[in-house]
Order: structure tokens, then C-alpha cells, then sequence
């Protein structure tokens, strides 16, 4: 019969699994200030996933001030405990000198750990140090190999970077766009906003796949959704019947009448979202696109609406980039 202390154990372990859960759920979603207090709870029992992502929280700066010191002392005790995410945590720390100082060697040998423990993200990460030479030998056909292992392990930036080789040719692959596609494809699969876009461009161009202007239109339009910047800089000039001169300062000619108008202001709208994510393309054409149809608009309460308006939901507060607030108050939906 089990002991009162093991059923108030597994009682514990339970509440912390369950509150892990739903911390993970709102953090993938972006909700990081209601994620840290769920998270703060599972610390206090020790639970070895729960210091992990806080501790990614302080080295990120999501949902509070960044602390690079505090989130290596997390991700080294969620280390200790065994959380595997947490060892990769870490060797970014020593990759990139944050909270400790910067150790290439020490960083490839927790990836190698990690990636052992088949985590997709260390697995990715150590390709990468064999395919640059960074803290261990440069080993190209290495590096292939776990990009292959990554993507195999579900991590979508694997499957893009293995989609590029192919259609470059680089890294000793050899040129093949259908293989590049079907990488592609399979990170679109996974919603990545970059697969999409990049998949979209195939077909639209019949690259690997067979032409098809609608699906590609589809693909844009999901990839915009999912915040990928250029996807949505095409959507706006989707909008356009002539390309956007990318020299700043430019004037260009754009067709009046209530349609046009319309059209403007939904390119204006893409154009702005991709500056807001630094796509300095969409800067420039944005700032191309202006003229005198915009009306200025100085008060925050009606600057953060036209932010929601625009697509900017999820920011707590309007961005601090004074280029972006300006512009922004220029726009009227």
C-alpha cells in the first residue's frame, strides 16, 4: 500500500504535468505573461520542464525583461534534472555568450547530448556548428546528415534549409527542384510560415511542381497569416498592377479612383506589417506608396486601433519604433 507522502507525490507530479501543459499551450500561442506564473508554479516543485521554459523566458526576454544570467542558471538546473530541451537551452548560452561566457566547444558537446536524446531543435543547431566549423571540425557531409535527422525529427527549419540545397546545389547536394519542392511541401505541412512562402514561389513559377497561380495565391495568403514577411509584402503588391520601385524617395504614378484608392490602401496595409516585421523592402515601397490620399492621425487611443486594424493583434502596446508609429498614423482602414 502506498505511503501518504508517495500519493501526495504523484498528486504533485500530476498538478505540474497538467499546469506545464497549459503554460506550453498559451507560450506557443504568444501569451507569455499569463505562461510565466504556470511556469513559476511548476519551479517551486522542482519540475524539471517548467525551470526549463522559464528559463528560456529570461534568455528571450518573452513576457519580461531579458535576463541572459538568471536564464542560464534556469536552464542549468533544468539540465541537471534531466530536461532535455533545457541541455539545448544551455549550449545556446555558451554558442552565444549569454549569462556565461561564450564556449563554442563546451556549447557542441550539450548539443551532442541533446541530439542524442533525439531533440530536433539540438540536432539542428549541431548541423550547423559542423557545417561552419564552430566548435568542433568542419564536417560537411556531417552537418547534411543531421539536417536530414532534424527534419526527420520534425524541425521545419531542416527541412527549408535541405529544400535551398537542393535547389541551389550547395553543400555538395546536387541541383534538383522537385526534391527542393517536396522539402518545402513538407514544412509547409507543418504551418511554417517560410515553407508556405517558399512553396507558394514554387508554384506560382512551376518550380518542381506543376504551375498553379490559385494554389500559389492560397499558400501567399496562409503564410501572410502566419506573419511571414515577405509573403506578406507580395500580398500588397498583389494589390498593385505595377511593381514598387525599391530606391528610396522615388515618385512613382498610381491610378486614382475609389477602386485604386482601395487597393492602395490595402498594399499600404501589407507593405506596413512586413516594415513592422524589418522587411526594409516593404519599408521602402511603403514609402513609396504614400501621397496626400492618407490623412494624418496623431491621438495613441486612435494610433491602436488602427494597429489592430492593420493586423498588428497580439502586441501589448504599439511598437516603439518611431518610423513605425509615424507610419502607421497615416494609415487609415
Amino acid at each position: 500500500m502506498a505511503t501518504v507522502s508517495a500519493v501526495e507525490s504523484q498528486t504533485d507530479r500530476f498538478d505540474c504535468e497538467k499546469t506545464f501543459e497549459k503554460a506550453s499551450e498559451v507560450y506557443k500561442r504568444g501569451n507569455y505573461p499569463q505562461a510565466i506564473p504556470l511556469l513559476e508554479q511548476g519551479c517551486v516543485h522542482h519540475h524539471a520542464p517548467s525551470i526549463g521554459l522559464l528559463g528560456r523566458c529570461y534568455l528571450t526576454g518573452s513576457g519580461m525583461p531579458q535576463d541572459c544570467k538568471k536564464g542560464f542558471e534556469l536552464s542549468q538546473e533544468a539540465a541537471h534534472l534531466g530536461n532535455v530541451r533545457a541541455i539545448t537551452n544551455l549550449a545556446h548560452c555558451y554558442l552565444q555568450g549569454m549569462g556565461v561566457k561564450e564556449d563554442p566547444n563546451k556549447a557542441t558537446v550539450l548539443l551532442q547530448q541533446a541530439a542524442d536524446q533525439n531533440d530536433s531543435e539540438a540536432t539542428y543547431e549541431l548541423a550547423c556548428c559542423y557545417e561552419c566549423g564552430r566548435g568542433t571540425k568542419k564536417d560537411v557531409g556531417r552537418a547534411i546528415s543531421l539536417f536530414r535527422k532534424a527534419a526527420e525529427l520534425h524541425d521545419s527549419d531542416a527541412m527549408i534549409l535541405l529544400g535551398y540545397y537542393y535547389e541551389t546545389g550547395e553543400e555538395g547536394l546536387p541541383k534538383n527542384m522537385e526534391k527542393a519542392a517536396q522539402w518545402y511541401q513538407k514544412a509547409a505541412d507543418l504551418d511554417d510560415a517560410n515553407g508556405l512562402n517558399l512553396l507558394s514561389r514554387c508554384y506560382k513559377h512551376g518550380l518542381g511542381v506543376p504551375q498553379n497561380e490559385a494554389e500559389a495565391k492560397r499558400l501567399r495568403a496562409k503564410a501572410a497569416d502566419l506573419g511571414n514577411a515577405l509573403a506578406i509584402e507580395n500580398e500588397g503588391q498583389s494589390y498593385l498592377s505595377t511593381e514598387i520601385s525599391l530606391r528610396a524617395g522615388e515618385k512613382i504614378e498610381v491610378p486614382t479612383g475609389p477602386e485604386k484608392i482601395r487597393d492602395r490602401r490595402e498594399a499600404s496595409r501589407h507593405f506596413l506589417r512586413a516594415a513592422y516585421l524589418e522587411s526594409s523592402s516593404a519599408k521602402i515601397k511603403f514609402e513609396n506608396l504614400q501621397n496626400h490620399v492618407f490623412s494624418p492621425i496623431s491621438t495613441d487611443d486612435r494610433l491602436y486601433g488602427i494597429l489592430l486594424q492593420a493586423g498588428f493583434i497580439g502586441n501589448a502596446q504599439p511598437p516603439r519604433d518611431p518610423w513605425t508609429i509615424k507610419r502607421v498614423a497615416q494609415v487609415r482602414m
